[in-house]
């Protein structure tokens, strides 16, 4: 359906469709989210499992500002800013209202395991067995790392990795920000 738009003069169209298209960019344009439609408690779409498959509980993740680095052992992105990511999860490892979760998808548990640890890198990784969390969180590229708010919304999205940004400042000034009141 179409109608004038009072501030134009303009044909605008109003179908449903039209207002989640508009809306999408609109959060991409502005605030440099890409999934400002989606529901406002994503931990229950958590589903991950450890290296020995136990479930992750999603307890343990309410309250707490959570980071899920979404990774591949074949992504040579993901292998260059893992050094990075590294250093963030030294600088907030200890912190209660932080949590960091690697998520691989691409290999078995040993095999990743042993990748991870060829490259000296210790920090907490899960697998997406499923795959539903990262088809829930619309993981179509690697890297892909989401930061969700203690509120357990969606509060930024970075999909790929520029060698010149500073991926330790950038997470820590958007997790700092999360976690002021």
């Amino acid at each position: 359906m179409w109608k004038v738009a009072p501030w134009s003069g303009r044909l605008i169209m109003q179908s449903a469709m039209f207002k989640r298209f508009w809306h999408y960019w609109w959060c991409i344009l502005f605030f440099s989210v890409t999934s400002c439609a989606l529901p406002a408690n994503e931990l229950a779409h958590v589903r991950l499992s450890t290296v020995d498959g136990v479930p992750l509980p999603p307890n343990a993740l309410r309250g707490k500002v959570v980071i899920l680095d979404f990774w591949a052992s074949w992504c040579g992105p993901c292998v260059r800013i893992m050094p990075q990511l590294q250093r963030f999860y030294n600088r907030y490892q200890r912190h209660p209202k932080v949590v960091f979760l690697a998520i691989n998808n691409s290999e078995t548990p040993e095999e990743a395991m042993a990748f991870l640890q060829r490259l000296n890198i210790r920090y907490p990784t899960y697998f997406d067995n499923t795959r539903h969390t990262s088809a829930h969180f619309r993981v179509v590229g690697l890297p892909t790392t989401v930061i969700l708010s203690t509120k357990g919304e969606i509060a930024f999205i970075h999909r790929g990795f520029n060698p010149n940004d500073d991926v330790v400042a950038l997470l820590t000034r958007e997790v700092e920000a999360l976690l002021t009141p």
